[in-house]
């Protein structure tokens, strides 16, 4: 778990067509969150890693369909990146 060395940020898109008013009760509801944001962007770090792993274990080589495999693979951990991106860790 990476929770308590994460800093927390909010992505600047998330807050560039606010108000300031809007701006400062968005950042303050994210620092009230940090709790449920730090568990689920553990969560997807833990998925990311195990995804990692579970391809650079599997050997398909002569399967067919590995090419559609590999570019699934890479989608998926792109998306789980994308998501913690979001998150603001």
């Amino acid at each position: 778990m990476q929770s308590s060395k994460r800093k927390l940020k909010l992505v600047s898109h998330q807050s560039r067509t606010l108000s300031k008013e809007d701006k400062e009760l968005l950042e303050e509801s994210f620092l009230s969150a940090k709790r449920f944001i730090n568990r689920t962007a553990d969560i997807l770090e833990k998925e990311l890693e195990d995804k990692i792993l579970a391809s650079e274990s599997e050997y398909k080589y002569d399967d067919n369909h590995w090419p559609l495999f590999q570019a699934d693979n890479r989608g998926y951990r792109r998306g789980l990146r994308r998501a913690l991106e979001l998150l603001g860790t």
